[in-house]
């Protein structure tokens, strides 16, 4: 078995009070885990996207070439 690693102080309070929150019935418990999935999600994929080359007579800035004519 591998090195265990454990979430920080902040992302333990955050899942816990959402857990609160869900037990007290103030939000109801699909709703709370919906939430705590997409935050899960969202703080695991962050900086895995991959730029899209654009296409088209954008700049090098991405600003638009002003256009000639009318």
């Amino acid at each position: 078995m591998g090195p265990v690693s454990f979430p920080s102080p902040a992302k333990t309070a955050y899942y816990l009070g959402l857990g609160t929150l869900a037990v007290v019935d103030v939000v109801e418990w699909p709703v709370a885990l919906a939430i705590a999935a997409g935050t899960f999600v969202g703080q695991h994929t962050r900086g895995q996207a991959t730029a899209i080359p654009q296409t088209g007579s954008a700049h090098h800035d991405g600003h638009q070439r002003p256009s000639s004519g009318s």
